[in-house]
């Protein structure tokens, strides 16, 4: 599988930690490593990673003293699980929440939703295998880690592993500006997966239609609508909070 590009040293960090043998080579700047870089090189010297400096994919760019400025790590991605494998992340916990992607087309969110459930402790997240921003580089460096410890998998049809998920007692929750029922009246003490989607049109039709509830974050200023990362640790928040 061919490697991407990853910037954010956190990310990077976690990649050393959890599977060193997929990260292929560190290209360092030519300038002094600040201190998380400083930990990067010496994981992966401890891993027998190759380190080069002023080498990088993109070294042409300089910084104010004309040095390359540019640090990366080439990772292989991270593989995803099966559905199965996804749906039993929460063990033989009756309560917890997933995530279930439909349609995000910005990597900036679909990393941003992975740190959130990192931070939350979501189970596992459910991507489609089309019509949703790929976990490229951009979407590991804004998951500042958080795509290495939350498991996902890849589904050709949402709808059909939504209702597979439902036949193992779990719960589907749409978030829809246009529900009538609000985020507090969602009951806590049940495994829910969380449908997030489309930036601008949300959950698709046949998704909403698989969905046990819709529920909507209520505003209360003249703004009437979230980003969807930011819907996402609210709903997170909300759902794993006592």
């Amino acid at each position: 599988m061919k490697s991407i590009s990853v910037r954010n040293p956190h990310s990077v960090l976690e990649a050393l930690r959890r599977r060193p043998q997929d990260v292929q080579e560190i290209h360092l700047g030519e300038d002094q490593p600040k201190s998380l870089w400083s930990e990067v090189v010496s994981l992966a010297e401890q891993n027998r990673i190759r380190v080069s400096r002023g080498s990088g994919a993109d070294s042409s760019k300089k910084n104010r003293v004309g040095r390359t400025s540019i640090y990366e790590a080439m990772i292989v991605p991270k593989a995803p699980l099966s559905l199965n494998e996804i749906l039993e992340a929460g063990g033989s916990e009756s309560e917890g929440v997933w995530f279930a992607i439909d349609c995000v087309q910005d990597p900036h969110n679909l990393g941003a939703i992975f740190r959130i459930a990192g931070f939350f402790d979501v189970r596992g997240v459910i991507l489609p295998e089309d019509r949703t921003a790929p976990l490229s580089g951009v979407a590991y460096d804004v998951s500042c880690g958080g795509v290495e410890g939350v498991p996902f998998c890849q589904e050709t049809n949402l709808a059909r592993a939504l209702r597979q998920a439902k036949e193992n007692d779990f719960w589907i929750l749409g978030t829809s500006e246009k529900a009538e029922m609000g985020l507090s009246e969602v009951k806590r003490d049940r495994k829910w997966i969380v449908v997030l989607g489309n930036e601008e049109s949300g959950i698709r039709e046949n998704t909403a239609k698989n969905c046990d509830l819709l529920c909507k974050i209520p505003a209360s200023g003249p703004i009437d609508s979230l980003n969807v990362s930011v819907a996402a640790g609210i709903v997170a928040y909300s759902l794993s909070s006592s």
